[in-house]
Order: C-alpha cells, then sequence, then structure tokens
C-alpha cells in the first residue's frame, strides 16, 4: 500500500485519521483489519438516519465497508472536490457539484423556490421543496398515485394496480404507478379479458346461451368423474369374471366396521364404498340406489351435465361419460389455456370494465 495513513488513538483503539481526499480515495486498499469495525446498524448510533439509510444501498439494515467504499467512489462522480466531505456544512456551491444531472435537478430547485440566481444550495432548499412536492399530486415526475385523480372508479383502479404489480414512489414521497408500471397491468387485464371472452364464445357454442351452464357443468363432472369411472371399471371386471360383482362390492368387514360407530353422508369411509351395486351391463343407475357419500353430487352431475347434454335418464352408461366428456372438450380445453395473471382475483365485471383492447 503506498498511501501513508495517519492514525490516532482512542478508548484504547488505533484509528485511521481521515484527512484529505487522498485518505479517502486510499480506503479501498486499507487491510480490513485495521478499520475499526466492518458493519454498523442503521439504527440506534449517533449519526444522522437519512444519511445511514443513503449509504445502505442493499437495504440490509447494516453499514459495511462496501457500502463506504461505494459512498466516496460515488462522490468522486458528483462532486468536484471530496474534501469538501470532510468539512461539516449544511450547504453545497453549485460550482462544487460534477455532476451535470445532479447539478441540473439543484438549479431545477431553486428555480421552483423562486432563486433562480443562487449560487449555493443547502438543506433548507431540499426540505423545501420536498415539502413541496408532498402536497402536489400532479408534479410531472410521471408517476401518478390514487389522489392524482377525483374519479373515484380512477383511483380504484390505480389502488388496484398498486396491490398487484407494486408501485413506485412519488416525488410527494406517496406510493404511485409509473408508464412500465400501468403497461404491465394493463397487458395483465387484457390478457385476461381476452381469455373470460374466448370462454364465453365456447359456451354459446357448447351448451346454449349460458356461459354459467357450462362452468357448472365442467366443475359438476369433474366433482364425480374418477368415481364413476371407477365404477365403470369394477363392472367390466365383473363382466370378464363372475366373481368381481361379489368381490369389488362393497365387502361385509367394510360394513360391519361401518357400524362400529355414527355415520353420515359425508362419512370418508362411506365414500370410500362403491357408488352403487355392480352391474355387468355397466349402468349406474343415477335414479335408483346408490352410495348416499355421493347421492348430492351425482343429483347436481344429472340436473347440471346430464339433462341438459343427453336429456333425461334413468341410468347412465360408459358411451354417455364418452358423449358428455366430448361435448364439454373444448371448455376443458379452454380451462387448460387460462393465463396465469396478477388480476386472475379481479372480477369478471371489472376485466370487462377496463380492458384497453377492443
Amino acid at each position: 500500500m503506498s498511501h501513508r495513513f495517519h492514525f490516532f488513538r482512542a478508548g484504547g483503539v488505533d484509528q485511521v485519521s481521515l484527512r484529505d481526499r487522498d485518505d479517502l480515495r486510499s480506503l479501498k486498499d486499507l487491510d480490513h483489519k485495521l478499520w475499526v469495525a466492518l458493519a454498523m446498524p442503521v439504527t440506534g448510533v449517533d449519526v444522522d438516519p437519512e444519511t445511514l439509510a443513503l449509504l445502505d444501498h442493499d437495504h440490509d439494515k447494516r453499514i459495511r465497508v462496501e457500502d463506504v467504499l461505494d459512498a466516496i467512489a460515488w462522490a468522486e462522480t458528483a462532486f468536484t472536490d471530496i474534501d469538501k466531505l470532510l468539512v461539516g456544512a449544511s450547504s453545497v456551491e453549485l460550482s462544487a457539484i460534477k455532476d451535470a444531472k445532479i447539478l441540473a435537478a439543484a438549479k431545477r430547485m431553486l428555480t421552483d423556490l423562486g432563486k433562480p440566481d443562487r449560487k449555493v444550495i443547502d438543506v433548507a432548499d431540499a426540505v423545501a421543496i420536498t415539502n413541496a412536492f408532498a402536497d402536489t399530486v400532479l408534479n410531472g415526475d410521471g408517476i401518478v398515485i390514487p389522489a392524482s385523480t377525483e374519479d373515484a372508479d380512477l383511483r380504484k383502479v390505480i389502488e388496484d394496480a398498486i396491490a398487484r404489480v407494486g408501485s413506485v414512489t412519488d416525488r410527494s414521497g406517496k406510493p404511485g404507478i409509473d408508464a412500465a408500471l400501468a403497461q404491465a397491468f394493463f397487458t395483465d387485464v387484457d390478457t385476461r379479458a381476452s381469455w373470460l371472452a374466448e370462454g364465453k364464445a365456447a359456451a354459446v357454442v357448447e351448451l346454449g346461451p349460458s356461459g354459467l351452464a357450462t362452468g357448472a357443468a365442467a366443475e359438476a363432472l369433474a366433482a364425480v368423474r374418477a368415481k364413476i369411472e371407477d365404477y365403470f371399471t369394477r363392472c367390466r371386471i365383473a363382466a370378464f369374471d363372475a366373481r368381481g360383482a361379489t368381490a369389488l362390492a362393497g365387502q361385509e368387514p367394510d360394513l360391519v366396521a361401518l357400524g362400529a360407530h355414527t355415520l353420515s353422508e359425508s362419512d370418508e369411509q362411506v365414500a370410500q364404498l362403491p357408488l352403487a351395486a355392480i352391474d355387468k351391463a355397466a349402468r349406474l343407475p343415477v335414479g335408483g340406489p346408490l352410495n348416499p357419500a355421493w347421492r348430492a353430487r351425482i343429483d347436481t352431475f344429472v340436473r347440471a351435465v346430464v339433462t341438459p347434454i343427453l336429456g333425461a335418464r334413468d341410468h347412465f352408461t360408459p358411451a354417455d361419460l364418452a358423449a358428455i366428456t366430448a361435448a364439454l372438450a373444448p371448455h376443458q380445453a379452454w380451462l387448460d389455456r387460462r393465463p396465469v395473471t396478477k388480476v386472475d382475483d379481479l372480477g369478471e365485471d371489472w376485466i370487462a370494465r377496463h380492458k384497453v383492447s377492443a
């Protein structure tokens, strides 16, 4: 290390003395063992908390060696003479600012405060401009906050967008959305609106004018399909081997076990029994005796699916199941294409009212 640091002793510890710009620039070469501490908290110390918040780049609530070195590197690009960092002051001369963007911002602040000819900007000026923006809802920063509009519906849209795609901080210090977030939000709105419209069109083709009927039919089928397929499989085995009609029906030990406790139609052990008596012809008696744990679901299935698609009937067959599955296939394919968006929890009416695409 070519730079010669100077040390002083305080509290029984040797510490580096930072005297000028050369000391600051050479800190990156100082052995970490010679630092008094390699990290410190951002709270509970006698240092301005806003300064510590700016130093804490990664927001881990600790100021580390890298944070200090990054701040020095930034200061080199921002100011003409970093010696000034070692002198306490509440103001900075405009001529001392090297970064063109920072200089332009400082001049704009002074102009907005009615001090266009001033050559110095101080902390009071920064506080004043911040307070002014805090009460300004349209401040030209490209960010809209809920308070930017008096329209209740539009305000709700902004709030919904913030809740789903996040926010950026407005000059006033309040959360809002910029063009990028708005684009992301309404792209998701349009994506979901397109998918919903596609589903309604498919519903009209398949089951008449009621899209809700199609959705209800698909849900009713999904609720019983596996159990119905299980029943038909048992029937096919019984047709293949006559012993299957007995072996695949509810076994006596299972029924005896059920008798040992209080039963209800929601009992899981009851639900595990076959759907109905095994029939070699594979006919499910939807109008006859059924496993009581499945009675309500089968009745819903008949009402929402079987009758609208096939018409009224007392028995249901594998061919009927195939016909219903084929009829609902377009709807299922539509469900399978469901996009995952950040607006999935918003209602269909909301989506329809606020979509951007025609």
